[in-house]
């Protein structure tokens, strides 16, 4: 599921980065004021992807250092169904927006 949602929202967004949904990840506080985070959509699991798309639209350097993944031994993921719809719906609006030039926030 990660890695369609990191094609999704590399294609819609133009965020260029690879791991759009988790990480490590430091913000310069000047830039986050303005991301516009008080207008933030998210209550989930897609509060990172929403966060790192505000940030790239106020023009911050996106870097990364690339980490290897390795595959879930034991337990289950924390996102339930209900969770991961909400989450996708919202990438998807927002990407679909950010691909149209319609987003007004800078």
């Amino acid at each position: 599921m990660s890695a369609g949602v990191n094609r999704v929202v590399r294609f819609l967004m133009r965020i260029p980065a690879r791991d759009t949904s988790g990480g490590y990840r430091c913000y310069r506080v000047s830039k986050l004021r303005e991301a516009h985070l008080e207008g933030l959509l998210s209550h989930g699991y897609s509060f990172q992807e929403e966060v790192l798309y505000r940030c790239h639209r106020a023009g911050c350097r996106i870097g990364e250092t690339p980490i290897i993944f390795e595959d879930r031994r034991a337990g289950a993921s924390k996102a339930d169904l209900g969770e991961s719809v909400r989450s996708m719906i919202l990438i998807l609006r927002l990407g679909i927006v950010a691909f149209l030039g319609m987003d007004k926030t800078k």
